[in-house]
């Protein structure tokens, strides 16, 4: 039975973020920049390219255009844009709103890659509604980007979900239909990162997560750090970490109240952890969120 071309790409749309999120991973450095700006006056970017750099900007509260290989793109309300290595673009833009912002991320990539060379993020998105979901994963990942001692596997897991939510490109039949997610992480580790996602609050356990891979346990970690560059443990952890912080920053919940949610037997249990994995108090983390 042949697949829906509709479900065929959306099929190889999470190939490809699978795949990148994999080489994120792999290597958590490629996160070259992670900026919010804002400005009181116009932005003007001469043109210019990047030849090893994926480049994602959000745009907020700007009226304007950007040019991107000679495409005259308008700028209105939120637009988010993908600008891939090799692409000339400049930039033009005028702030109508007081709390106009641009959130800026560049990513080294491989300009060979499968996924890049099938621009399966939308190279422009007006969004007419502005998506609160992408918009507090840019804040919480330019919040760690910020921090000195932020943990890597805490930011690939915060850039990782970005990625999720960006918008994804959309009618693109030129997808590289021969590229198998399988042949990157493989459905045995998607089931795995599902399963560790669904049970943030208890942490599945070594014997349970090799049993989903159908691998045995040393088999599992073998082929967990070969994909991912860390341990399950450390995933687990960086996962964790992300869920606090985000329940720290955009919750109404005290840090007890947090702590029982996570599934700490006490405060005293999370705060300890906590300090030990972020490099500060709880509290502190909640309260420097709320200023920014």
């Amino acid at each position: 039975m042949a697949v829906p071309s509709s479900q065929a790409r959306e099929h190889s749309i999470d190939s490809h973020l699978l795949e990148l999120s994999a080489k994120i991973f792999k290597n958590p450095y490629c996160l070259i920049q992670a900026a919010c700006h804002g400005f009181d006056g116009s932005i003007n970017i001469p043109p210019h390219e990047h030849k090893d750099i994926l480049q994602l900007d959000l745009n907020y509260g700007y009226s304007g255009h950007v040019t991107i290989n000679k495409q005259r793109i308008e700028v209105q309300h939120v637009t988010a844009f993908a600008i891939y290595p090799g692409e000339r673009h400049e930039i033009e833009l005028t702030p109508y709103r007081t709390d106009a912002k641009v959130f800026s991320l560049k990513i080294q990539v491989n300009p060979r890659w499968p996924m890049i060379r099938s621009r399966f993020l939308s190279r422009h998105t007006h969004l007419t509604i502005t998506d609160f979901r992408l918009m507090r994963s840019l804040e919480r990942l330019v919040r760690l980007a910020m921090m000195p001692h932020s943990r890597t596997p805490v930011q690939c897991v915060a850039l990782t979900e970005v990625l999720c939510y960006w918008p994804a490109q959309q009618g693109n039949d030129n997808l590289n239909e021969s590229w198998n997610t399988e042949e990157v992480i493989g459905r045995s580790m998607s089931a795995v990162l599902c399963l560790i996602d669904s049970r943030l609050d208890n942490p599945p356990s070594l014997d349970e997560l090799a049993a989903v891979a159908f691998m045995s346990p040393r088999n599992f970690v073998r082929k967990f750090r070969a994909t991912f560059s860390c341990a399950p443990h450390q995933y687990i952890t960086a996962r964790r970490v992300a869920w606090a912080q985000q329940l720290l920053a955009e919750s109404n919940l005290n840090v007890t109240e947090i702590a029982a949610k996570m599934g700490f037997p006490s405060i005293h249990t999370f705060s300890r952890w906590f300090r030990r994995e972020a490099d500060e108090s709880p509290s502190s983390y909640q309260k420097n969120a709320q200023l920014l």
